[in-house]
């Protein structure tokens, strides 16, 4: 006879080399999609797992529709759970004080993120969400920024929460702070 593992599904966005994805995998959660438009990221993504979970996707301009097509061709046995992912963070960063541009289109990233998940809990009725970003994101200076993502989270169908964690603190040898957005489920 066979044992069923327990698995809950999830799709990443802005999915890199799979870090993030890789601690959830490691408390039982397994990734059906992963989407990054980084080519060696993807090819890292996938030959850590031994599979093609990974796949470009410009995720500027990739649609929820189109990332729920990609899902429904997978014909999965269950569907995905919930979302992580972390968009691109240079326009919040610190590092980018000098340079900073408000057309800058990473600005957007976290947007995007938040309208494909609106449109992924239409079609799933998700349970949760995981975004990470750049401290920078709390900062006074993107209050506007930090509430309008907020509100598209909520739009989207989740209670949000989001707080400040560093690495340091969760025994990683180095100070990172990074902010997590964490949703539930209206």
């Amino acid at each position: 006879h066979s044992v069923e593992v327990w698995c809950l599904n999830i799709i990443s966005l802005f999915s890199g080399a799979g870090g993030l994805d890789l601690g959830f995998e490691q408390e039982g959660f397994c990734p059906v999609l992963a989407c990054d438009i980084e080519s060696a990221a993807v090819e890292t993504y996938n030959y850590n797992r031994k599979g093609t979970i990974a796949h470009i996707a410009d995720l500027s301009s990739v649609t929820g529709d189109d990332i729920i097509r990609k899902i429904n061709k997978l014909k999965l046995n269950k569907l995905p759970r919930g979302v992580v992912g972390g968009p691109p963070c240079q326009y919040f960063s610190n590092g980018n004080r000098s340079t900073r541009n408000k057309n800058d289109p990473r600005r957007i990233l976290p947007i995007n993120y938040a309208s494909t998940l609106r449109r992924l809990n239409e079609e799933y009725e998700l349970d949760f969400f995981v975004m990470e970003n750049v401290y920078g994101l709390v900062y006074p200076s993107f209050r506007e920024d930090l509430e309008y993502i907020i509100k598209m989270f909520e739009e989207a169908g989740f209670r949000v929460f989001h707080d400040v964690l560093d690495a340091y603190d969760y025994e990683v040898p180095q100070f990172r702070k990074r902010v997590f957005f964490v949703g539930w489920s209206k």
